[in-house]
């Protein structure tokens, strides 16, 4: 199974009663700063990565757009197959080539039982009403179940 994920935008609500912010954004359709796993997004022009294992390392991918710091908002993933910055159907995505193993876990709350899966990180202090947009695509057109698990507390 692949995933692709081609937006990834978080929108929450301020505290007071302005209009809602878009604290970052990911659109994967620049170049990027390599740094060890660190993927920072730069003016070049977008290249895709190539294929690479997750044996070698998880990436981190640092927001396009953000709201204060743009470290402070990254997406990773994990596998034990490969990982790439490609292209999608009609737009740049962060693909995850799964195992045919399924996620069968009983308890969301154990991350340690994950094993295929996309990981936003972002600060939350001063915000409510946060909501994560993403857009989800199966390779072979095969569907498989997708769940979110959300933590405030950092596991």
């Amino acid at each position: 199974m692949q995933l692709l994920v081609a937006l990834m935008a978080l929108l929450p609500s301020v505290v007071s009663a302005e209009e809602p912010v878009q604290l970052a954004k990911w659109t994967f359709d620049t170049g990027y700063t390599v740094e060890g796993n660190v993927y920072t997004p730069n003016s070049d022009a977008y290249a895709e990565s190539g294929s690479k294992w997750f044996s070698a390392g998880a990436p981190v991918i640092v927001a396009n757009e953000s709201v204060g710091s743009a470290t402070d908002y990254t997406i990773s993933g994990n596998s034990s197959r490969t990982w790439a910055l490609c292209n999608g159907w009609d737009n740049q995505v962060f693909r995850i080539v799964n195992d045919t193993e399924a996620n069968d876990i009983d308890d969301l709350t154990d991350p340690t039982k994950h094993k295929n899966y996309y990981e936003v990180t972002f600060p939350t202090t001063g915000y409510k009403n946060i909501t994560l947009g993403m857009a989800c695509a199966y390779g072979n057109n095969a569907a498989a179940p997708l769940t979110a698990v959300t933590s405030v507390d950092g596991r």
